[in-house]
C-alpha cells in the first residue's frame, strides 16, 4: 500500500545485506529526486554506506573516478530512465555499465525495483511490443542470477498480465507447474479474480509476498461538486459543436482531396487525439475557480491544501510561445489556453488542402540501371539512389491548395478564435492561489506563465542560480511545503510517485492537517491509489482531508461519490484478501470489465438498431433499476436540449453547414419510451465510434468527453443502467464474477485434514480438507434478518391492517403449492433489498440466505404471507409460523437434494505447485461435475478459529483427487532432489 513505509524496509534488506557481507547493491525508482528519500531511510536504520547517483556516477565509470576498488560498501541508485538510456560510450549500454559495476553474474546483492509496475507492460508473445523498461528489468535479472531481487510498489499487479516482470518469484519456468508466463497468465485468468487472491495469499505463506496497508480509519472523505452553470455549459457545448464539425469537416477534405490509406487514417488518427486532450484540459479548469476558493478557505482555517491533477499542458504552451516567437523570459499578454493551442496546431498542421499526390509504383533497380545506362557505361548505386529520391520527391509534390478547402480551414479558425476557452489549468490555479512564491510546485514541466509585480512572463520553473534541473527544483519546493513555508501545494502525476506530503511527525508543517483536493480525479485505480497516498502515510501527526472533486459532466460526479465511499469503509485498499474492512477495493468501480463491455456492446447495438426497433433500446433498461430515475431526468435534459440547437443560428460561413444538425425524432418523441430511443441513438452516433470498437470503454469514455452536456449525462446514465442490468443477470447465472467467494453455511465441521505435499525449499504444504457444511438458518436467525431487513421497508410495507394476499414488505410467506416430496408447503421470509424497489433476498429453512433474488411480483402470485410474522401477529400467530419454519428447518438436518448439509472438499495451502493435479482431475471426472466446480475457483470458509482459501471440489471425487496430488507431489519430490543447488551465502 502506498505510505506504509516501504523504503525503510528496502533500507532495512540492504542492510541486512551488508552485514552478512555483501557490499554492493542496485536500488531503482522513478525519479532521481527519490535518491534523497533513499539516503534518509538507509539512515534511519543505521546503515551509512554512500548512495551514488547511478546517471553521473556511470558516466564517471569510464573515467576510474567512480566506485573504485576501496568503495566495496555502495548502494546504486538509478532511475528505470537510466536503465534504458543511451551511454555516452558506444561500447557499453547503460545496462551493460550497471552489471560491470556489480562485478558481473556473481554479484549477489540486493536488486531493488521499487515502484515495480513501471516495468509491467511485458508482452511475453510478442517482446518486440513490450516496453523498453519491462524488457530492461528482465535482462537486469538474467544478467545477474545470483542478485537477491526485491519488487516494491503499491500497485504492483492490477492484472496478472502484469506480472511478467517478476519472474524471480518462480511461479513458472522449469520444476513448476507452468511452462511459461503465458501458460501461467492463462490458466489464472481463466479462474478469475479469486484465483489471482488465491495466489496472493501462497505467495504471502511462503514468505516471497509482504502487504501491508495503512487504516483509514481517521481520515475524512468529502465530496466537492462543482456543477456548470449555464455559461460554462453553453461555452462546453460550442466546443463540442466545432469539435463535431471539424470531424465532418475533415471527412470532406479528405474525400476532396482523395488522401489514401495510412494518411488518411493517421489524420483521423491525430485527430481523436487532438480532441482528447482539448476536452481534458477544458474539463479540469472548469473546476479551477472553485478549487482556488475552497483552498483559500482550507488555508484560512490553519490546514494546507495538496491539488492533485494529471498533466500541466506543457505543450500546449511550448506551441502557444513558439507560434508568438517568445522566449524563455518575454513578457507573456497574459494566461495562456493551450487547448486552443493545440487544437488551432492541429488543424494547421493535419487539415488537408493540397490534393494528395498520385499513389507512386516501385521501380526495381534492374530497371532504374536499364534507364539510366549510357554509352559510358551504368550508373553507380549513388546514381540509382538520387534518382529514385527526386523520383519520389516529384511524385510526392502536392498540387495548389484548394479553394474550397482552404476557406473552410480559415472559417474553422476563426470559429476557434470565437470559442470561450479557459486557460491551462495549472497556470490559471497557481496565479490565483498567489503564484510560485506561494505554491509549492511539485510537476514535470519546465517552463511556465507566471505573474510578478503585476505583469506576466514566460519563465523557466527552476532558478538556475539554485537549481540544476527541475527535479532539484521539485525537492526545493517539497522542503518548502513541509516546512509550513508555502501552504499550498500542487502535484502532477509524473512527479508525485513516491513523493511525500504528509503532516510528518517533527516536521515544522507538521500541525497544518492535510487537505487533498483531487483537481483531476484519474479513472485508473492503481493512479487513484498513487495519488491519495501522498498525503496518508506512516509517521504522520494528523490523517487527511481528502475532497474528492467532480463536475456534472458524463461519469466524473458519480466515479467521484463511489470512490469516496469505499474509501471511508476501507481499513486496506490492496491487500491479499481484496475484503480487507469492507470486502472490495476501488477496482469495483472499474467499468472496463467483462460486465462494462458487454453493457456497452448491447448499448450499441441498440442504438444502431433503432431505425429498424425503437425497443430495442428500451431492452437494456432494468424495471427495477435503482437509477431509472435519473435516467429519465437526463432523456428529457437531452430532449431539451435539442429543441434548443434547433433554433439557435450563428453567422454564416464556409463552416456553418458542418456545425449543426437537426434531431427532430428526439424532440417531437410522444411518449417516454421513444424518446430514450431517440435520445440515446442521437448522441451514441455522436461519438463516431466504429461497429468493431463497440465494446471498447475506455474508447467510448475518451468520446463522451467531447459531447454536449446532456448528451454525456443522458449516455452515462443509460451505459450506468445497462450495466447494472448486465451485473444483474450475471450474478443471477452464477457466472459474476466478485472474486473470492465465501461459502455460506450456519456452521462448518472439519471430518478430515490431510497434508498432501511439502514445499522442499520454502515448507509451505497443501491441505486436502473435508467439510461439512450446514446451510440452513434457524427461526431465531431468520427473524434476527427480518428485523435488519425491515430498515429498508418502504411506507405501507409494514401496515399492520394489510391483508396476507396485498402485503409486499418483508415478512415470512408460505407458497400456494406443496413440496411433492414433504406434502407441506414451502415458506421463506424475504426482505427488501436496499436501495431495489421491487426485489427481495430470500431466506429459507433449509438452505439459508440464498445468492436468487424475487421481484415482488413473483412473491405477490406465489406466496402468500404469514400472518404470523406481520407486526400486528398474535401470540398463537407467530406460534404457528415458528412451527412451521423449525419443522422445515429440523427435518432437513441431512444430505439430500435440498438438504441443509452439504460436503465438499478444499484444496488449501501451497495450491498452485499442484495446478496440473487440479486439471486432471477435472478433466478424468467432468461428466460427474457441475459447471461451477469445474471452473476451480477459489474459495473462502470461515471457522470458528481459522479462515481456510482454497479451491473447491465435490465429495464424489476426492478419490481421483487425492491420487493425482500424490502423483504430482511424487513428480514435485523428484525434480527438488534433482536440481537442488547451496543457495549463495
Amino acid at each position: 500500500g502506498a505510505g506504509v513505509g516501504k523504503g525503510r524496509q528496502l533500507a532495512g534488506c540492504i542492510l541486512d545485506g551488508v552485514a552478512r557481507g555483501r557490499g554492493r547493491h542496485l536500488w531503482f525508482s522513478v525519479g532521481t529526486d527519490l535518491r534523497v528519500d533513499a539516503e534518509r531511510d538507509l539512515q534511519a536504520v543505521s546503515c551509512h554506506i554512500p548512495v551514488l547517483d547511478g546517471c553521473r556516477g556511470l558516466d564517471a565509470l569510464q573515467k576510474k573516478a567512480f566506485g573504485g576498488p576501496t568503495l566495496k560498501n555502495a548502494v546504486l541508485f538509478a532511475t528505470y530512465a537510466t536503465l534504458v538510456s543511451a551511454a555516452t560510450t558506444k561500447k557499453q549500454s547503460r545496462l551493460d555499465q550497471l552489471v560491470a559495476w556489480c562485478g558481473g553474474p556473481s554479484f549477489d546483492g540486493c536488486v531493488i525495483f521499487d515502484e515495480a509496475h513501471r516495468a509491467k507492460n511485458f508482452d511475453a508473445s510478442n517482446e518486440e511490443a513490450s516496453t523498453k523498461v519491462s524488457r530492461a528489468v528482465r535482462a537486469l535479472q538474467d544478467k545477474l542470477p545470483l542478485s537477491r531481487v526485491i519488487y516494491a510498489s503499491a500497485t504492483g499487479v492490477s492484472e496478472i498480465k502484469n506480472m511478467a516482470y517478476a519472474e524471480r518469484l518462480g511461479l513458472w519456468g522449469a520444476g513448476t507447474s507452468f511452462a511459461d508466463f503465458k501458460t501461467f497468465a492463462d490458466t489464472l485468468e481463466k479462474r478469475g479474480v479469486g484465483a489471482l487472491e488465491l495466489l496472493a495469499l501462497e505467495l504471502k505463506s511462503s514468505g516471497a509476498y509482504v502487504s501491508r496497508g495503512l487504516a483509514w480509519q481517521r481520515c475524512e472523505f468529502e465530496r466537492w461538486t462543482c456543477d456548470l452553470d449555464k455559461e460554462a455549459s453553453d461555452a462546453y457545448d460550442e466546443a463540442a459543436a466545432w469539435w463535431r464539425g471539424l470531424r465532418r469537416a475533415l471527412d470532406r477534405a479528405i474525400t476532396r482531396t482523395q488522401l489514401r490509406g495510412a494518411a488518411a487514417g493517421t489524420a483521423r488518427q491525430r485527430f481523436w487525439g487532438a480532441q482528447l486532450r482539448f476536452f481534458r484540459e477544458v474539463q479540469t479548469a472548469a473546476k479551477v475557480p472553485y478549487v482556488a476558493e475552497r483552498a483559500k478557505e482550507a488555508v484560512a482555517a490553519g490546514k494546507s491544501v495538496v491539488v492533485g491533477l494529471q498533466s500541466t499542458g506543457e505543450a500546449g504552451l511550448r506551441d502557444v510561445m513558439a507560434e508568438a516567437h517568445a522566449k524563455v523570459g518575454d513578457a507573456a499578454p497574459g494566461l495562456v489556453a493551450a487547448a486552443r493551442s493545440s487544437a488551432r496546431a492541429f488543424v494547421q498542421q493535419h487539415f488537408p488542402v493540397q490534393p494528395a499526390p498520385e499513389p507512386l509504383e516501385e521501380i526495381d533497380d534492374a530497371v532504374v540501371r536499364k534507364i539510366l545506362t549510357t554509352d559510358r557505361g551504368p550508373p553507380s548505386a549513388e546514381h540509382v539512389a538520387r534518382w529514385k529520391a527526386a523520383r519520389r520527391a516529384a511524385a510526392e509534390k502536392q498540387g495548389e491548395p484548394i479553394p474550397e478547402l482552404v476557406a473552410l480551414r480559415d472559417a474553422i479558425l476563426q470559429r476557434l478564435d470565437d470559442l470561450p476557452v479557459p486557460p491551462s489549468p495549472l497556470d490559471d490555479l497557481i496565479d490565483r492561489l498567489g503564484g510560485p512564491d506561494t505554491v509549492a510546485e511539485m510537476t514535470g514541466r519546465g517552463l511556465r506563465v507566471a505573474r510578478k509585480n503585476g505583469r506576466y512572463r514566460y519563465e523557466q520553473r527552476f532558478d538556475a542560480s539554485r537549481d540544476q534541473d527541475s527535479t532539484t527544483t521539485n525537492l526545493r519546493e517539497r522542503a518548502a511545503f513541509q516546512d509550513g513555508k508555502k501552504r499550498i501545494a500542487i502535484i502532477s502525476d509524473a512527479a508525485s510517485t513516491g513523493v511525500s506530503l504528509h503532516a510528518a511527525i517533527g516536521s515544522k508543517g507538521a500541525q497544518h492537517r492535510r487537505v487533498h483536493v483531487t483537481l483531476e480525479l484519474a479513472w485508473s485505480a492503481d493512479k487513484c491509489i498513487q495519488q491519495l497516498g501522498r498525503t496518508h502515510r506512516s509517521h504522520q501527526a494528523t490523517a487527511p482531508v481528502y475532497a474528492l472533486l467532480a463536475t456534472d459532466l458524463g461519469g466524473e460526479a458519480r466515479f467521484a461519490a463511489a470512490v469516496a465511499k469505499r474509501l471511508a469503509s476501507l481499513g486496506a485498499l490492496t491487500k491479499g484478501d481484496r475484503r480487507a474492512a469492507s470486502g472490495q477495493d476501488l477496482g469495483d468501480f472499474d467499468l472496463d470489465t467483462p460486465q462494462g463491455r458487454d453493457a456497452l456492446k448491447n448499448v450499441a447495438r441498440a442504438c444502431r438498431d433503432y431505425g429498424r426497433d425503437p425497443r430495442s433500446v428500451a431492452a437494456n433498461v432494468d424495471p427495477d433499476g435503482a437509477e431509472n430515475d435519473a435516467l429519465r431526468a437526463a432523456v428529457a435534459m437531452a430532449r431539451d436540449a435539442a429543441r434548443a440547437r434547433s433554433t439557435r443560428r450563428a453567422a454564416y460561413d464556409a463552416f456553418a453547414p458542418y456545425l449543426y444538425e437537426e434531431a427532430p425524432q428526439l424532440y417531437n418523441a410522444s411518449d417516454e419510451t421513444s424518446m430514450l430511443a431517440a435520445a440515446a441513438h442521437h448522441a451514441y452516433d455522436t461519438l463516431d465510434l466504429e461497429p468493431k470498437k463497440d465494446g471498447d470503454v475506455r474508447l467510448f469514455l475518451n468520446r463522451l468527453q467531447a459531447t454536449p452536456v446532456a448528451d454525456q449525462k443522458l449516455l452515462f446514465q443509460y451505459f450506468s443502467v445497462a450495466h447494472a442490468a448486465v451485473v444483474k443477470a450475471a450474478k443471477a447465472a452464477g457466472s459474476y464474477d466478485a472474486g473470492l467467494a465465501s461459502v455460506r453455511a450456519s456452521s462448518v465441521v472439519v471430518n478430515a485434514v490431510t497434508t498432501v505435499d511439502v514445499d522442499a525449499v520454502s515448507g509451505a504444504s497443501t491441505k486436502l480438507y473435508e467439510l461439512t457444511l450446514d446451510r440452513g438458518a434457524s427461526f431465531d436467525a431468520a427473524q434476527d434478518q427480518l428485523r435488519t431487513g425491515r430498515a429498508n421497508a418502504r411506507p405501507g410495507d409494514n401496515d399492520p391492517d394489510a391483508t396476507r394476499r396485498s402485503f409486499r414488505g418483508a415478512g415470512f410467506y408460505i407458497s400456494n403449492h406443496t413440496n411433492t416430496r414433504t406434502k407441506r408447503p414451502y415458506i421463506m421470509m424475504a426482505v427488501r433489498k436496499a436501495n431495489a424497489a421491487q426485489t427481495f433476498l430470500i431466506t429459507r429453512p433449509n438452505t439459508g440466505a440464498n445468492a436468487t433474488e424475487l421481484f415482488a411480483h413473483d412473491i405477490i402470485s406465489k406466496y402468500t404471507c404469514h400472518a404470523g410474522g406481520l407486526p400486528s401477529a398474535s401470540d398463537e400467530e407467530r406460534e404457528q409460523l415458528r412451527k412451521a419454519w423449525t419443522l422445515e428447518y429440523e427435518s432437513s438436518h441431512n444430505q439430500d437434494n435440498g438438504g441443509r448439509l452439504k460436503r465438499l472438499g478444499l484444496v488449501a495451502g501451497n495450491v498452485l505447485p499442484l495446478w496440473p493435479a487440479l486439471a486432471q482431475t477435472v478433466a478424468e471426472r467432468q461428466v460427474e461435475m457441475n459447471k461451477e466446480d469445474q471452473r476451480l475457483r477459489a474459495v473462502r470458509v470461515v471457522l470458528p478459529s481459522e479462515t481456510i482459501v482454497g479451491v473447491r471440489f465435490p465429495t464424489h471425487v476426492l478419490n481421483t483427487l487425492r491420487a493425482a496430488l500424490a502423483q504430482r507431489s511424487r513428480q514435485r519430490a523428484a525434480h527438488a532432489r534433482q536440481h537442488v543447488r547451496a543457495e549463495p551465502p
